[in-house]
């Protein structure tokens, strides 16, 4: 279990408004082991912030990366010389170089998703998305007066699936809404690979929930629980994002 690794936070600062500042300090809260690391150096919750992964007192099992893509990189460097053999990269902090560069070495890489949702710290994160998806294909329906909704969203899915390389990041794009999840909307399948069409260009603030995959029916149950919580959703464009290693996450547009 990640509770019982040490957990290099690198991204952290005195500053309380920052996410680097709230996951270390949350992470402590929940009982993890964590060391705090930062270009700035301080403190935080009476521990200190050290100002690379080189200065720390103790190899780390697992680094968790809450910096810019660029300071990513420079991270998983620093993790391969010391030998540390797993990377999370926190939404917005990841590289494909860095990505690439850690699963080159045999290190244990996890780019997709939110590693406090992901261990029942946070139920949700919320964060800026700007991001080009193209559309393979849509449908239109409604989630509650739509008798055929389950065979077209079924081959919807099967249709696209089977015509993308299983190594795409997959999206099932909410849009075109109605009025709220009661009425009809458009799903449409896209990827992130141009192929000629106008773009559906999402670009807010939005809400970020991690699928427990190993719940039947999981998607539909995280749906059940969004549209019961209080949450001021945009109805613009709310997603669900696939990832060839099986993870999923919803995303949904808050004002």
């Amino acid at each position: 279990m990640d509770e019982n690794k040490l957990i290099a936070v690198v991204g952290v600062s005195e500053n309380p408004d920052k996410f680097g500042y709230k996951i270390f300090n949350d992470l402590l809260g929940a009982g993890f082991k964590a060391l705090a690391v930062g270009i700035r150096g301080g403190s935080v919750a009476g521990q200190t912030i050290y100002k690379s992964l080189k200065d720390l007192p103790s190899k780390p099992d697992i680094v968790l990366t809450v910096v810019p893509p660029i300071g990513t990189d420079k991270t998983v460097d620093d993790a391969i010389e010391l030998g540390i053999k797993e990377v999370w990269m926190q939404p917005g902090s990841v590289s494909e170089t860095a990505v690439k560069k850690a699963k080159t070495v045999g290190m244990k890489v996890i780019d997709h998703g939110c590693f406090m949702v992901a261990h029942g710290v946070w139920q949700s994160i919320n964060m800026q998305i700007k991001k080009k998806l193209y559309v393979i294909d849509s449908v239109e329906t409604n989630n509650f007066n739509d008798s055929q909704i389950m065979l077209k969203i079924g081959g919807l899915w099967q249709k696209v699936t089977n015509a993308l390389p299983k190594d795409y990041v997959k999206y099932g794009v909410y849009h075109n809404y109605e009025s709220d999840f009661k009425g009809k909307y458009t799903l449409s399948v896209a990827i992130e690979e141009g192929n000629g069409s106008v773009p559906l260009e999402i670009d807010g603030e939005y809400k970020v929930f991690d699928v427990d995959t190993t719940v039947k029916n999981s998607i539909a149950k995280t749906w059940e629980k969004i549209w019961k919580m209080p949450i001021r959703r945009a109805y613009s464009f709310d997603f669900e994002q696939y990832n060839p290693d099986g993870t999923i996450q919803i995303y949904i547009a808050v004002k």
